[in-house]
């Protein structure tokens, strides 16, 4: 029989209220939201929900702070899509996530309508290959879910997973040796330009031999170009110097990037996870 494992969820102060009281919203209690952790680490709880709401602050920074302050206990991270760009979000989770040795999960909340829950949920989850979904109902904004309310829920997921595209399954292996491949030729051709590193840098960037696309820095010659593949791959257009033999396996060579392309490229991540800009 496996462990019995606690989930609880993080309070705004010390957890000490009675259940009849009720939260000062406008004043936050940090020094007893640590001791709450605390506490909770020594008790061995597993995981600390981090809620979300207009009125409660940001749950990212608290958990950054919070690892520092606890050693075993896990949190949960409640977030709802597109209030970070997926980039910036993804690098500060990663980002706690090594600062705390892993001990820091998802949620991502849906929403609120059915509409909200069917794209942020079921349909998020199934396109980016989430492993579960926890399905929550409307009707816990105003009362106690019934049982119709909870098999409401499941069917309106179930039918928007059904209809949502299948996760992508790229041939990563190949992709990950086409990159290695790639940085080993770029490093080879700077090292072997001069001794002095800073000097062999200088020469490789007046050479085009490392060129950064679409980088208009005086010192870059300007001459690669990159493109987002249908599988959100990232491919050359156009090498220019770049010490890279043979071509990538997937590129593009010298393949003009016209400007609606730059644009649909530069808001890929709102347009395929969030509303479209058109």
């Amino acid at each position: 029989m496996p462990p019995l494992r606690i989930h609880w969820c993080s309070p705004l102060d010390s957890g000490q209220q009675k259940a009849s009281e009720k939260y000062n919203t406008g004043r936050l209690d940090f020094a007893g939201i640590v001791d709450f952790a605390q506490e909770a680490d020594e008790l061995g709880i597993d995981s600390l929900l981090m809620g979300i709401s207009y009125h409660m602050p940001d749950p990212l920074p608290m958990i950054g702070a919070l690892v520092r302050e606890t050693r075993n206990v896990k949190f949960i991270l409640a977030y709802r899509p597109a209030l970070l760009h997926p980039t910036l979000f993804t690098q500060v989770v990663n980002t706690i996530s090594w600062m705390s040795d892993k001990r820091i999960s998802l949620n991502l909340v849906a929403g609120i309508s059915p509409d909200e829950q069917a794209f942020y949920g079921a349909v998020l989850a199934q396109a980016t290959g989430c492993e579960r979904l926890i399905v929550k109902t409307i009707a816990e904004a105003r009362q106690i879910p019934s049982l119709r309310d909870n098999l409401q829920a499941l069917e309106i997921a179930s039918e928007s997973a059904a209809i949502a595209s299948p996760p992508l399954e790229p041939d990563s292996q190949t992709y990950f040796e086409e990159i290695l491949l790639e940085a080993q030729q770029l490093v080879g051709a700077v090292l072997s330009l001069n001794g002095n590193l800073g000097t062999a840098l200088l020469q490789a960037f007046s050479r085009g031999l490392l060129d950064i696309p679409y980088c208009l820095h005086p010192d870059n010659l300007g001459r690669t170009r990159t493109v987002i593949d249908v599988h959100g791959a990232l491919r050359w257009a156009s090498t220019g110097n770049l010490p890279l033999n043979p071509p990538a396996e997937h590129s593009r060579p010298n393949t003009q990037v016209r400007a609606d392309e730059l644009f649909q490229m530069l808001h890929y991540m709102a347009n395929r996870y969030d509303q479209s800009l058109h």
